[in-house]
């Protein structure tokens, strides 16, 4: 999704998702045909829509909303839709993270319909990705395998790999709960697959969690063990804070 920069920069992983995101706006933005007022503006709302981004992967959810916000007011004043879509989704994870899941579901839908009026398939698919997460939070189980079926049709005609990742990791986490260990366990692994052959971390990392989490539910401990471990292992490495907290209490229960 973002422009490459090499792995070997010394810079910490949190920093390269903003400088990735970053150059990739600016690579194209003062091409446009657009009066340099705005161009300042419109500089400014992606410059604080990234710095959502790095509060994002540093844990601090509450300043990521507050900056994602303010990049919402700007891009609104300009009726920039597609920068509006993709803010609202981010505003949408934000929340989710809290555990706010009414605000995520209303931000997602709020994406999805703007999507849909620029015809960016792409972001309604990744939407639908996140409504099912929070659907599935909810215990409603129909609306979570309804839009579980949209995100696939999506990615498979986009026959983008990370994005069927994203839905095997969603119906592996689904079969968890219906406790069907055997599918779930199928789908761990298809995901995981993905994220490690696409260089996604981040998922992979996540992913590795919940799969960890599967075990546990079974009293599988040492498979657990191994799962959190490796969870544990990538996320600190790319500097993401999000689940270390509980993969450090979940190791700590399996030694009692």
């Amino acid at each position: 999704m973002l422009i490459n920069i090499k792995d070997s920069l010394s810079l910490p992983p949190v920093f390269l998702q903003y400088l990735r995101a970053f150059f990739k706006f600016i690579s194209a933005f003062f091409l446009a045909p657009i009066t340099e007022e705005i161009k300042a503006e419109s500089l400014y709302a992606m410059v604080l829509n990234n710095i959502g981004i790095y509060y994002d992967m540093v844990g601090e959810w509450k300043k990521a909303i507050e900056a994602y916000k303010k990049s919402l007011s700007i891009s609104k004043k300009y009726n920039n839709l597609i920068e509006m879509s993709n803010i609202m989704g981010n505003i949408g994870i934000a929340y989710s993270t809290l555990n706010n899941t009414n605000s995520a579901i209303s931000n997602y839908k709020k994406s999805i319909k703007l999507s849909e009026r620029i015809g960016d398939i792409y972001n309604q698919g990744i939407n639908f990705v996140h409504l099912a997460e929070e659907y599935l939070k909810k215990n409603n189980l129909k609306k979570t395998k309804y839009y579980i079926i949209q995100a696939e049709e999506i990615f498979k005609k986009l026959e983008d790999r990370l994005g069927l990742a994203d839905v095997f990791k969603l119906k592996a986490i689904l079969f968890k709960k219906l406790k069907e260990w055997k599918n779930s366990d199928k789908y761990y692994k298809k995901a995981i697959k993905i994220y490690s052959q696409q260089g996604d971390r981040l998922n992979e990392g996540e992913t590795y969690y919940e799969w960890g989490d599967m075990f546990i539910l079974k009293k599988e401990v040492y498979s657990a063990r191994r799962k959190l471990n490796k969870s544990k292992k990538i996320l600190e490495s790319i500097g993401a804070r999000k689940y270390l907290k509980e993969i450090e209490e979940k190791l700590n229960n399996l030694k009692k």
